[in-house]
C-alpha cells in the first residue's frame, strides 16, 4: 500500500487536486468545511491511509503558515474525518 501511495503522489494527482482546492482548504475559515467533505469522499473511494498519506503533508505546511495551533488542528481534522468517514454507511 505505501509503494502504491508513494507512486501515486509522483504523478501528481494529488498536488494538482491540492493546487486546484487550496483556496478553499483553509482550516481557519468557514470555506473549511469543503476540506472536510473532500477528505470524506476521499476516504470513501480509496480508504483512510491512503487519504492521510497523500493529504497529510500538505494540509499540514497550509496550515502551518496560520500558525502552530492550526497545524495541530489540521492533523486532527484529517485523522477524524478520514477515521469516520465510512460509519455513516451501510458497508461502514
Amino acid at each position: 500500500m505505501f509503494i502504491t501511495v508513494k507512486g501515486f503522489n509522483k504523478t501528481g494527482i494529488p498536488s494538482d487536486l491540492w493546487d486546484f482546492m487550496a483556496l478553499h482548504a483553509q482550516i481557519d475559515r468557514a470555506t473549511g468545511i469543503v476540506l472536510a467533505v473532500t477528505i470524506l469522499v476521499l476516504s470513501n473511494l480509496a480508504s483512510n491511509v491512503p487519504n492521510v498519506l497523500s493529504l497529510g503533508g500538505r494540509m499540514a505546511a497550509s496550515a502551518a503558515l496560520i500558525s502552530a495551533a492550526e497545524e495541530k488542528k489540521a492533523w486532527l481534522l484529517l485523522a477524524w474525518v478520514s477515521t469516520v468517514a465510512r460509519n455513516p454507511l451501510a458497508f461502514g
